[in-house]
């Protein structure tokens, strides 16, 4: 079972909506050629093997085919950080900040609401960023960090129990958090506190954008591809990675 919430932002790879990318794209072609790499289509791969702004529960089943069990329906749960910190008047981004405040709570007595969606192995941060929203027009005065504290614990727990009860439900034989919000040190605790089968965490260096992630994902395109012939247009379009669901 993979929590995956990751947003991609790598040069040789794609970002929507960067008209540099074309540029650096073909400087990192050229530099490659220069040392005789092999020449990798990343982007047939990216759009389906890593998510942008999204946060969801994948089975990997064998090799590079995975099954989908569910996703957020609205804002992803490092969108939902950024977004709350911003009403917090914390800067970006806003995973750390939120963290940072959550930690310095003293109280600890405000409770936000869970978004369960029963039967289903969805997510859903709207309404929990509203609550949030509420109380600070409201608590004007009230402590940030006790608000903080609160999000966070809200998050921490959905994504926590959810993702431990799909693991057991399917059988899984472990538990692999990544993306942003798995360099959350409360969702790292709680998800091996909770969960029954070994839990994998990357150091929170290899979390947010990397190298790393892009020379695994290259890895399996390599196993399973003859192609090596770079496209030099940055939209990702389908891969050969089987996914399912």
């Amino acid at each position: 079972i993979s929590l995956n919430e990751q947003y991609v932002s790598s040069k040789i790879t794609v970002k929507e909506k960067l008209v540099s990318n074309k540029l650096n794209l073909s400087f990192s072609i050229e530099e490659s050629e220069k040392f005789f790499v092999e020449k990798i289509n990343i982007n047939k791969m990216i759009k389906n093997f890593i998510n942008i702004l999204y946060t969801e529960l994948l089975l990997v089943e064998e090799g590079p085919v995975f099954k989908r069990l569910g996703g957020t329906r609205d804002d992803a749960a490092g969108e939902a950080f950024d977004k709350v910190a911003r009403l917090l008047g914390l800067s970006y981004p806003g995973g750390p900040e939120v963290s940072k405040a959550a930690s310095n709570a003293v109280v600890k007595k405000m409770h936000f609401p869970r978004a369960w969606l029963r039967g289903t192995d969805d997510f859903s941060f709207s309404g929990l960023k509203t609550a949030v929203y509420r109380s600070v027009e409201e608590l004007q005065n009230s402590d940030i960090n006790e608000i903080a504290w609160a999000f966070q614990e809200s998050v921490v727990d959905v994504l926590s129990k959810k993702a431990v009860y799909a693991a057991e439900r399917e059988g899984a034989q472990s538990l692999l958090l990544a993306g942003g919000v798995a360099a959350n040190s409360r969702l790292r605790e709680i998800v091996q506190d909770r969960s029954t089968i070994p839990v994998h965490i990357p150091p929170p260096s290899l979390c947010t954008d990397n190298a790393a992630m892009i020379a695994a994902a290259t890895r399996i395109e390599m196993a399973i591809s003859s192609d090596s012939l770079i496209d030099i247009d940055p939209t990702p379009y389908r891969s050969r990675v089987q996914r399912i669901g």
